[in-house]
């Protein structure tokens, strides 16, 4: 009798265990289907007009999607509830992912615009200077570490790496090399500065 008593428990708990588990699995493909993959979807809307890829988003909604089917049938065998939970988490980190790429797409033109304004005010400068001073434009401001048009052409390297990492939805890579390019940027203006381009006009519009 308490061998049947131990064994109806060990059932009952089971049972509750895996209830508990289609609950939870439930509830959150119910918030997937409701919240969270709608904010990606109009994310990858916007960001396939800016031009981006986004191939990265229907290939990580299917591997979610495939967790999920897969941890449906585990819970009837096992405790999945951390599993569960884990597969939550990511979801919550895509739709941020999402949400982070399409911040950081919306500053790619901005650092790409701000490195065109650089290279115009370089070649302003060298050609004002070089009317003052009588010297071929070309040849001023091309001393070593301090070239301004090799911190601007590290400042589009950055852009269109960072470019890249958007289209495969890598946020840090992406911040990274944004970041990376605006402080070339402003390091050209830096160079414009203390070479007495402020002489000339401001050097400050290189700035991001």
């Amino acid at each position: 009798e308490a061998a049947l008593e131990g064994a109806s428990r060990e059932s009952a708990a089971r049972a509750d265990r895996i209830a508990a588990d289609a609950l939870a699995l439930t509830g959150l493909v119910r918030e997937a289907r409701l919240s969270v993959l709608p904010a990606v979807a109009e994310a990858q809307a916007e960001l396939a007009r800016a031009g981006f890829a986004t191939r990265w988003i229907p290939d990580e909604r299917a591997s979610l999607s495939a967790r999920a089917a897969t941890l449906a049938a585990r819970a009837a065998r096992e405790d999945a509830s951390a599993a569960i939970r884990g597969l939550g988490s990511d979801l919550a980190d895509f739709r941020t992912r999402a949400a982070r790429i399409l911040e950081l797409s919306a500053r790619l033109p901005e650092v790409r615009l701000g490195i065109r304004a650089g290279e115009t005010r370089v070649r302003e400068v060298r050609e004002e200077m070089g009317s003052a001073l009588g010297r071929p434009p070309a040849s001023l401001l091309r001393e070593v570490d301090r070239d301004p048009s090799e911190k601007l052409a590290g400042a589009d390297w950055q852009a269109n790496a960072a470019g890249t990492a958007l289209d495969f939805g890598d946020v840090d890579a992406a911040e990274a090399a944004l970041e990376q390019a605006g402080q070339l940027t402003a390091e050209a203006a830096d160079l414009l500065d203390r070479a007495g381009g402020s002489r000339f006009g401001s050097a400050r519009t290189l700035v991001l």
